[in-house]
């Protein structure tokens, strides 16, 4: 699920101690919950037998929650999901999670068992500090969180549990080297907390804490919950139940919405229109298009979407050359674009509102200008948002498609290859089907480019034929 700073949890500022009051009153009314006395909802079903997801639920339904018109399902090419099981009204809840089920970093801190440890790793980050204390809950086998943690997936299909042979898979994808950074990373964080963790569970291995950060990233919600002055404060918690709903990729295709109920005591998901029976209930994970493409599901959710419509490929942003003339004019104005990153932007399929080609284009103006046009556009609030006259954009245009076709000439294979591999009536590996699925989309995304730019051309070349 959509990940969040929790509140106040800023390492080692708090000292992994529950050092910030703010973070002590969170606590506190979190583990208070099991004391308070919540309802038992007897009407909550869930729709299936004692099988894998039974105890779960039996869990679930003991400490005041559970499922209403909805059950755990296969869903295909998505694994698990909640479906309805009947029709479901407007408004209706199919979800109530006890807050005293909820996983947050404060169990962590005052853990009787992992809590010294976290006192010891006070250099660890926040994010590998929860990423380690839910690996460590669910591997010692008896945790209060033990009904929900083995539901989960050893392998969640993230990049994290990438072979070399699937990371290569990715082609020339720059994702294929965010990949690589994210499993260095992880790997420099295990090793240093491989001998403290080991002393407290000796069959603790890597790929346990690599599954922690995956779960994290992959199923962790935001929640709000009241403090003991009534006021609301925040944090990221893995919420069992809630993390069973599946992503709306398509725009206004969720049907779900969750959020914590007034009185502080269940997170509860809830449709959001009429939803008739046998369909999945969806959620959106992130609001923001730039949390949503192919890339960032892969590293982050552990899948990818055919056809995303938030879909964009990682673009390395030009380079200017010191020995370009009037080369600190250019780079002073390079600066001022701030829409252009300095080493690489998001292009996505283009469109009439705003294609993000023009980033390149503008990028591209900034670097074939002539000296003349360059010192014209050094005065504008908006340098190089405009086109520099007809002839100096039909080289920009040309310029800015050669280096797009560069591009798609660096991945090993063709579009059309990858479908045909993906038609293939022989199976492949999850990470390899996932990967091949983002190469072939950033080679159609790209490709929609490249004929947005001949396009461009083609008008300027009709324009200049007219007069």
């Amino acid at each position: 699920m959509y990940m969040c700073a929790s509140i106040g949890m800023h390492m080692p500022a708090c000292k992994m101690k529950v050092a910030c009051w703010r973070d002590v009153i969170l606590l506190v009314v979190l583990l208070l919950l099991p004391q308070i006395g919540l309802a038992r909802t007897g009407d909550l079903e869930s729709g299936l037998g004692r099988h894998e997801y039974g105890m779960l639920l039996d869990w679930i339904r003991d400490l005041g929650g559970g499922l209403h018109g909805a059950s755990p399902q296969p869903v295909h090419g998505m694994g698990t999901g909640l479906v309805a099981s009947m029709d479901l009204q407007d408004g209706t809840i199919v979800s109530r999670t006890p807050l005293s089920a909820v996983i947050n970093i404060e169990h962590a801190l005052v853990s009787e068992n992992f809590g010294p440890l976290a006192d010891q790793l006070d250099y660890l980050s926040s994010t590998n500090l929860k990423a380690l204390f839910v690996a460590y809950e669910r591997q010692r086998g008896d945790s209060f969180w033990q009904p929900f943690l083995d539901t989960v997936s050893s392998h969640v299909p993230t990049t994290l549990f990438f072979s070399d042979e699937d990371l290569a898979e990715l082609q020339s994808s720059m994702v294929k080297d965010f990949a690589v950074k994210q499993k260095t990373a992880a790997r420099k964080a295990f090793e240093g907390v491989r001998s403290a963790i080991e002393d407290l569970l000796p069959d603790f291995k890597e790929e346990h804490f690599y599954w922690g950060l995956a779960t994290w990233s992959s199923r962790a919600h935001r929640i709000r919950v009241r403090d003991q002055d009534d006021q609301w404060q925040s944090a990221s918690c893995l919420v069992p139940l809630a993390d069973l709903f599946n992503m709306a990729v398509r725009e206004k295709s969720s049907n779900v919405k969750c959020a914590t109920n007034d009185a502080s005591t269940h997170f509860e998901c809830y449709t959001i229109r009429p939803v008739p029976a046998g369909t999945q209930l969806l959620v959106e994970y992130a609001t923001e298009p730039d949390m949503r493409h192919n890339g960032r599901l892969l590293m982050h959710f552990g899948f990818v979407a055919r056809g995303n419509p938030y879909d964009s490929v990682s673009i390395e942003s030009l380079k200017l050359s010191p020995e370009l003339p009037y080369y600190s004019i250019r780079s002073e104005l390079a600066q001022r674009l701030h829409s252009i990153p300095q080493e690489f932007f998001q292009l996505s399929r283009p469109t009439a509102s705003m294609p993000t080609v023009w980033e390149l284009v503008k990028m591209t103006r900034l670097m074939v200008g002539t000296v003349s046009e360059i010192k014209k556009a050094a005065i504008l609030p908006q340098p190089f948002s405009e086109a520099l006259g007809p002839k100096s954009e039909k080289r920009v245009l040309r310029q800015a498609l050669k280096y797009l076709r560069e591009i798609l000439d660096k991945y090993e294979t063709t579009a059309k290859e990858d479908e045909e591999l993906l038609a293939n009536e022989q199976p492949l590996s999850v990470n390899r089907k996932h990967a091949v699925i983002l190469r072939v989309e950033e080679k159609l995304i790209i490709g929609d480019n490249i004929a947005f730019i001949e396009q461009q051309l083609a008008s300027i070349s009709r324009q200049r034929t007219e007069l």
